[in-house]
């Protein structure tokens, strides 16, 4: 139907003759659509359309090209890049590394002594690793608290893969130069003024420039970012520990370093480091900005998740309170409902019950005895094992799991409530001994049916009952509950 396809014919024309029209029109021409795909030429059924087939003829060649074209899709190994590096990158479970911290700093020494060996170029990307492990086990002295990556005194490591590759790094050494030489002229550019960077950096220092630079550094080291990595702190660390001089002196060599490499030009007066400094301010600023609101949005819904927390809490206890309630209505109508006068009076449930009153032991909500071939001919009962004959005393083969061995059971059982949602189940032999005892809760029974658990056993195992049939007897029982 053209409506499938957001296609609202009926709107489109007042007149309901013309749009019943239009709508016929394009379903045959979904037809024509339909048998060229199929390449297929139109049969009996559709004698009007058959002139058709000589124009479905022509289109087979264009249509099978088509589909070629269509299907012509490399193998999912090609298409989607899946390598050994793809496989490392989505499995779920990660290699782990378990190594002395000992053995560790050994190695990477071993490995820095060797680096000329076995990386001989500057832009290997083996340089590249070794550089970030020694930098972290530098930087990390007063820094990382390697206790939590010990694991029966060894440091356990979870290897992590990556796509970097020697081509993605070739321009690491500039980024890093960059980087270095925009945080020394960041500290410059706040004490020493000029008309541009070229004449910052070549001018002299003087006494009161090197105070103001140790008012900027303890004012720094007041106002750490918490957000910064361990490398960025121990950068700075360094930075504070220099004199002014030094730094203008260090800032300028990075500068020079730079204009070597072809990033910068001190014909415009550095002015594309002073860029990137302006770009790097602006980003840090709009990047707290973010930061605050998105902490404002957790804030915000930790604050809502705790007052639905609290309502879902009431509403649950205001659910079992009424539940609780519920059931004692119904377990109490249960235990005023009434037979007939004469169904009362010559009932063995009425005669149990009245000889269980007298004695002073009829439970709050009643109690009913059940032989065991009735039992089974409601398919309440299912089996029973042998093992109950030996403590009945009575021969084992009496009380086989055959029909004609229900039938001839002297076994009782007594279904009790005392409590509300708790039930007793007493197993009794021919001379009204009790053999077990067991107690089960209204829990326990929906349980077993929401887990579909068609049949469950009590007395160790020995007696067996279908869980439908048995929940109907404990609802119509001990429940107002009509069938």
């Amino acid at each position: 139907m053209p409506e499938n396809f957001g296609i609202n014919i009926e709107s489109a024309y007042e007149n309901p003759y013309i749009s019943e029209r239009v709508k016929q029109n394009l379903f045959e021409v979904a037809k024509v659509f339909n048998q060229v795909m199929l390449m297929r030429a139109f049969g009996k059924n559709n004698l009007l359309l058959q002139p058709l087939n000589e124009f479905i003829q022509d289109c087979v060649s264009p249509v099978r090209m088509f589909l070629r074209e269509l299907i012509d899709v490399d193998s999912l190994e090609v298409e989607f890049s899946m390598n050994p590096i793809y496989d490392d990158l989505t499995s779920a479970s990660k290699p782990k590394l378990r190594i002395e911290e000992n053995d560790l700093t050994f190695s990477i020494t071993l490995l820095n002594s060797q680096i000329d060996l076995m990386a001989p170029e500057r832009n290997d990307i083996y340089r590249y690793y070794l550089k970030n492990v020694t930098d972290l086990f530098a930087l990390s002295k007063g820094h990382i608290d390697f206790s939590s990556l010990k694991s029966d005194g060894y440091l356990l490591f979870e290897l992590k893969p990556t796509t970097e590759t020697a081509e993605s790094l070739d321009k690491w050494e500039e980024k890093s130069l960059m980087a270095q030489a925009k945080c020394y002229l960041t500290y410059i550019i706040q004490i020493q003024d000029g008309e541009d960077l070229v004449d910052v950096l070549t001018s002299k220092t003087s006494n009161q420039q090197e105070y103001a630079f140790q008012e900027l550094v303890i004012q720094d080291s007041k106002n750490k970012d918490k957000y910064q990595t361990i490398e960025e702190r121990k950068f700075l660390d360094n930075i504070h520990k220099l004199s002014f001089y030094k730094v203008k002196k260090r800032g300028l060599q990075l500068v020079l370093e730079l204009e070597q490499l072809g990033l910068t030009t001190r014909n415009d007066g550095y002015q594309s480091i002073l860029n990137e400094i302006a770009n790097d301010i602006k980003h840090k600023k709009s990047q707290k900005e973010e930061r605050a609101r998105k902490l404002k949005v957790v804030v915000g819904t930790l604050t809502k998740l705790k007052e639905k927390e609290r309502s879902c809490t009431t509403f649950y206890q205001e659910y079992n309170s009424h539940f609780e309630q519920s059931m004692v209505k119904l377990q109490s109508k249960s235990s005023t409902k009434k037979k007939g006068f004469f169904a009362q009076l010559f009932s063995s449930q009425n005669r149990f019950q009245r000889k269980l009153a007298r004695d002073g032991v009829l439970p709050k909500y009643g109690s009913y005895i059940y032989q065991s071939r009735a039992l089974f001919e409601r398919n309440i009962l299912q089996d029973v094992s042998p093992a109950l004959s030996e403590k009945e005393e009575i021969s084992s083969s009496f009380f086989s799991s055959s029909t004609s061995s229900f039938k001839s059971s002297k076994l009782s059982f007594i279904f009790s409530c005392n409590k509300q949602n708790e039930f007793f189940i007493e197993v009794r032999g021919s001379s009204q001994k009790t053999i077990s005892t067991e107690r089960l809760t209204l829990d326990d029974i929906l349980k077993y049916q929401y887990d579909n658990k068609r049949t469950f056993k009590i007395s160790n195992g020995n007696v067996t009952f279908n869980t439908d049939e048995f929940a109907k007897l404990i609802f119509k029982k001990f429940y107002h509950i009509k069938e």
